[in-house]
C-alpha cells in the first residue's frame, strides 16, 4: 500500500492505467481528476486502439453516458526510456457503492437506459459489457472501455470476457443488441 492508501500494482504490458491530475493553465485556473489509458506502440494493433477512442468520442458526442474525453484524439508520448505510447484521457469517474436497494434499483435503470442509448443514438454495440466498464455514482451509469465495440448495422462475432459472454456469443454468432 502506498502512504495514500492506494493499491499499487506493477503494470507490465499494455494498456497501462494510470489515474492523473490535469494542470492549471492560463484560461482554466482549476485541476481535475484524470483517467489514462496508455498503450505502448511496439506492443498493439494501432487501428484497434485508434477505434476504441473513435467508438467512445462518438459515443460521447451522441449524449451517451460516458467518459468525457479530456483530449480530443489519441496522443503519442515518448518516455524517457525511448518507448512511444499512445494515451486516451478522459475524466476519472469517482464511484459510489451500491449499498441499499435503492441504489441497486437505480444502477439497474441507469444501466438499461446507458446501453439503450448506446444502442438508439450512438448507434453501436459495446460487445463487452460487465463489471469492470461501467461505472456508477449517483448520477448515474456511465460505459467505458469500446476495446470491442461495433457499427450496429453490420456486427460481427467479437468474444468478450469469459464468464461475461452471452449464449449467442458463446456459440460464435455475431453481436447484437441482445448481447449487450
Amino acid at each position: 500500500m502506498g502512504d495514500n492508501g492506494i493499491e499499487h500494482k506493477e503494470q507490465t504490458v499494455s494498456p497501462f492505467y494510470f489515474k492523473g491530475l490535469t494542470t492549471p493553465s492560463t484560461d482554466c485556473m482549476t485541476t481535475r481528476d484524470v483517467f489514462l489509458k496508455v498503450w505502448r506502440v511496439d506492443e498493439i494493433d494501432i487501428s484497434s486502439v485508434t477505434a476504441e477512442c473513435q467508438y467512445h468520442n462518438k459515443a460521447f458526442k451522441a449524449g451517451v453516458p460516458v467518459a468525457e474525453p479530456v483530449l480530443s484524439k489519441l496522443t503519442k508520448s515518448t518516455c524517457s526510456r525511448g518507448f512511444v505510447h499512445l494515451v486516451f484521457a478522459v475524466e476519472f469517474i469517482h464511484q459510489d457503492m451500491i449499498e441499499t436497494i435503492s441504489d441497486a434499483w437505480q444502477f439497474s435503470q441507469s444501466l438499461i437506459q446507458a446501453v439503450l442509448m448506446l444502442h438508439q443514438k450512438g448507434k453501436m454495440l459495446h460487445c463487452d459489457i460487465k463489471p469492470a466498464n461501467l461505472r456508477w455514482n449517483k448520477k448515474g451509469v456511465r460505459l467505458i472501455d469500446f476495446g470491442n465495440a461495433q457499427d450496429i448495422t453490420n456486427p460481427g462475432y467479437v468474444p468478450g470476457t469469459k464468464g461475461y459472454e452471452a449464449p449467442e456469443i458463446l456459440n460464435r454468432m455475431p453481436c447484437s443488441t441482445k448481447t449487450d
